[in-house]
C-alpha cells in the first residue's frame, strides 16, 4: 500500500483489536482505581508500617512466613492498640457532643465568663452562640451513619495495612526485582541504584519518625495516668499523631493540655505537666528522631540515624 492511500480510518480498522484492547485495559484500570481509592490509606499506612518491621525482620533473619508475621506484629500492634482505641474514644467524644449541644454550649459559656471581663462579655458570648451553633447543627446534620461509616472505613483501612506490611515484608525484595525488571534493558542498572537510595531514604524517615512517636505516645500514657487526666486513649492517639510531624505539631497538643491543666488544678500543675511532656517528648526525639545532614559534593541526601 502507498503512503497516499493510507489514511486514519485505514488504521484503526487494521489495529482495531489492539484498540479495543487498551480501551478493555484502561476500563479495567479504571474500575480498579474506582474499588481500591477508599483502600489507598490502608494500601499508605501498610507501606509505613513495613519501612518500621524491616529492622526486626532482617534480625529475625527468617526467610519464611513466620518471621515476617513476629515482625509485623511486633510493631503493628501497639500502634493499632493507640491509634484504634483513640480513634474510637474520639469518634465517641464527637457524638456525645453532638448529642448533648446545649451541654457543651453551657461549659463554653462558663469558660468564657471566668476569663473575660463582663464588659466584653455579652458580645464574645453572642459571638461564640452564633458560630456554635452554626458549627453544631453542621456536624449534627451529618448523622450518626457518616460517623459510622467513617470509623469503619478506618478500621478497614487497618486490616488491609496490616496485610499490606505483612505481603512487603515477605515478598518485598521480589518486588523490588520486578521493578528492575520492567526498566528499559539500558537503564536497569541506574534503576536499582535509584530504587535503592530511594528506599534507604524513606527507611530513614519513616523509621525515626514512627519509632520516636510511637515511644512518646506509650510513655505519654503514663504520664496521662499519672496526672490523673480523662480520656487517655484520645490523648494518646494525639500525641502520637503530632509527634510524627516534626516543628510546632506536638508543642500544640501539649500546650492546650497544659491550658486544661491549668484551668482545672493551678499553675503549678500546669508547669509540672508541661516540663514532664517536654522531657518525655524531647528524650524521645534525640534518641530516635532522624537528622538530615547536607552533604558536600554529593547529590543523594543521607538519612542519619542519631543513636547516640
Amino acid at each position: 500500500m502507498e503512503l497516499k492511500d493510507i489514511d486514519g480510518v485505514s488504521v484503526i480498522i487494521e489495529n482495531r483489536w489492539k484498540i479495543l484492547a487498551f480501551i478493555a485495559f484502561f476500563i479495567v484500570f479504571l474500575a480498579l482505581v474506582k474499588i481500591l481509592l477508599p483502600l489507598a490509606d490502608g494500601i499508605v499506612l501498610g507501606l509505613v508500617f513495613a519501612y518500621i518491621c524491616r529492622p526486626i525482620y532482617e534480625k529475625i533473619n527468617r526467610k519464611n512466613h513466620y518471621g515476617a508475621f513476629i515482625a509485623t506484629m511486633f510493631i503493628v500492634t501497639p500502634l493499632v492498640i493507640i491509634i484504634g482505641t483513640g480513634f474510637v474514644e474520639i469518634f465517641r467524644q464527637l457524638i456525645w457532643v453532638i448529642e448533648n449541644q446545649s451541654q457543651v454550649l453551657g461549659i463554653i459559656f462558663d469558660f468564657i465568663r471566668a476569663i473575660v471581663p463582663s464588659t466584653y462579655f455579652e458580645h464574645i458570648n453572642q459571638l461564640v452562640w452564633d458560630s456554635s451553633l452554626s458549627i453544631l447543627s453542621f456536624a449534627g446534620s451529618l448523622g450518626f451513619v457518616s460517623y459510622a461509616k467513617s470509623l469503619g472505613m478506618f478500621m478497614v483501612n487497618l486490616v488491609v495495612a496490616i496485610f499490606v506490611c505483612y505481603f512487603l515484608l515477605l515478598e518485598g525484595e521480589k518486588l523490588y526485582a520486578s521493578a528492575v525488571c520492567i526498566a528499559p534493558t539500558g537503564t536497569q542498572l541506574n534503576t536499582g541504584r535509584y530504587l535503592r537510595e530511594l528506599d534507604r531514604i524513606l527507611s530513614g524517615i519513616f523509621i525515626g519518625n514512627a519509632y520516636a512517636a510511637l515511644t512518646v505516645s506509650t510513655i505519654s500514657v503514663i504520664v496521662f495516668y499519672a496526672f490523673g487526666l480523662s480520656h487517655i486513649p484520645a490523648l494518646a492517639t494525639l500525641i502520637f499523631i503530632a509527634s510524627v510531624i516534626p516543628l510546632f505539631a506536638g508543642y500544640m497538643v501539649l500546650l492546650a493540655l497544659s491550658v486544661i491543666r491549668y484551668i482545672e488544678m493551678g499553675a503549678e500543675a500546669a508547669i509540672v505537666f508541661f516540663i514532664v511532656k517536654k522531657v518525655n517528648k524531647d528524650c524521645s526525639n534525640l534518641s530516635r528522631r532522624p537528622e538530615v545532614s547536607s552533604c558536600n559534593y554529593c547529590l543523594s541526601i543521607p538519612i542519619i540515624l542519631n543513636t547516640k
